[in-house]
């Protein structure tokens, strides 16, 4: 562990002693387009860390496994591991650029590369990374980063490629993996892997990472050494790690005039777990506003409702008939008209914003498109954020005011990776 860290922040390829008497057949799979070795200057006297890194950017992807037979306990376990991690780099779009792909039968970008401009909101995204499942296909992987991840229009071609991937091993197909793996290495992208702990496949994991092992291969019970190694690289001081952005981008949403704007779930009839997992999208988003008096936000959830007190007492049949008639589960039209009641009690002459999250569970009534003309009548701009592809495109268009305002997201597990279309259609307006 101490060396993965110091070799992935400074994008460089060989940092103990023991690097320096390979021989040069070790090399023959990794191909180095960019000269990331460098030209270091070793403290044979200390640590072997890194000097003189020169603070070169890299792209780095957390590559999680989340196939099958992979436990809870561990998918945990290597969202500590990469939110740790993430703690080390200064992400920016002209730094250090992280991404992460989770993995099983096949492979989805559960962050895109830069998606994040501060380890706080990216440590955030990652506990919703969504689980593939199937069964652990690591060729399928380690192709789809060469093919996708590292693609010339996703990945910057001037700087480091990283991979950290988190796994067992144990690929249903070994001979694949070490063959992709090769083509990877090949492209110029360094491979580290982790193993989870437990049970593993040492070759497979050997096989998939750079040579040499010992520079590339890794236990995650070092994980316990992560604060020494923070602590040392800040004595050796390498610039890459020491020194930050001179000033961060702007803000991707930058209201010129002030606006009110409410997000709204229909959390009822949506679910509590995908609920959760777009609260925790409209979270991120946040982190993309510019925080001023221009913009005032506010949460919406859709909730049940009874024209009487609910009692928690035990009664007789007849009784607990009579208070179940007494609630009523409101459908989509609520939820407009809630936002619409928010909205007019904030503050006045501003623009009015109404965000709304939909799927394929929340039925569409027509007191949905009532409640929807009620706020168009009341100048309410309203967007439609709907997740899934069984949509009725006409219907949306009623409801929001516009085909500009209806934003699809493919699936849950692409919430994230849409975020920058998301955040494009909210903000033109602003």
């Amino acid at each position: 562990m101490e060396h993965i860290l110091a070799l992935i922040l400074c994008a460089c390829m060989v940092a103990t002693s023991s690097a320096k008497a390979l021989d040069y057949d070790d090399f023959l799979m990794q191909s180095d387009p960019h000269g990331w070795f460098g030209n270091f200057a070793y403290d044979d006297q200390a640590h072997s860390v890194p000097r003189g890194c020169g603070g070169k950017p890299a792209d780095v992807y957390l590559v999680m496994d989340t196939s099958r037979d992979v436990t809870q306990e561990e998918i945990d376990l290597q969202k500590r591991y990469f939110k740790e991690l993430s703690s080390l780099f200064y992400l920016g779009q002209n730094t250090v650029r992280l991404g992460v792909v989770s993995s099983g039968s096949n492979s989805l970008t559960a962050i895109r590369l830069g998606s994040y401009k501060n380890p706080h909101d990216f440590k955030k995204a990652i506990d919703i990374t969504p689980r593939v499942g199937g069964q652990r296909d690591h060729a399928k992987t380690l192709d789809y980063l060469r093919r996708t991840a590292f693609a010339p229009a996703v990945a910057r071609q001037s700087v480091a490629h990283v991979v950290i991937f988190m796994t067992n091993g144990f690929s249903h197909n070994a001979m694949a993996t070490r063959i992709e793996a090769r083509l990877l290495k090949k492209a110029g992208v360094y491979v580290f892997t982790v193993n989870l702990g437990g049970r593993w496949d040492k070759s497979e994991l050997t096989g998939m990472a750079s040579n040499p092992a010992s520079d590339f291969v890794f236990n995650s019970d070092d994980y316990i050494i992560i604060d020494p190694l923070i602590r040392l690289l800040k004595i050796h001081e390498c610039d890459y790690q020491i020194h930050p952005p001179a000033a961060e981008p702007e803000a991707a949403c930058s209201p010129k005039r002030k606006v009110d704007m409410v997000f709204a779930v229909d959390h009822l009839h949506i679910g509590a777990v995908k609920s959760k997992r777009i609260l925790a999208f409209i979270d991120s988003l946040f982190s993309d506003f510019e925080h001023s008096d221009n913009l005032k936000t506010a949460l919406l959830l859709n909730r049940p409702v009874s024209t009487g007190v609910l009692s928690n007492k035990l009664t007789d049949v007849t009784e607990t008939e009579q208070e179940m008639d007494r609630v009523a589960f409101p459908d989509f039209s609520a939820v407009l008209r809630r936002a619409r009641r928010a909205l007019t009690k904030g503050r006045q002459s501003v623009q009015k914003t109404a965000v709304v999250f939909m799927d394929s569970n929340v039925r569409i009534t027509p007191a949905v498109f009532k409640e929807a003309k009620r706020n168009k009548f009341r100048k309410i701009d309203t967007y439609v954020v709907y997740i899934g592809d069984d949509y009725n495109k006409s219907d949306l268009k009623l409801i929001s005011n516009g085909n500009d305002n209806i934003i699809i997201v493919p699936s849950y597990g692409e919430l994230e990776i849409s975020k920058e279309d998301v955040l494009t259609s909210l903000c033109k307006g602003l």
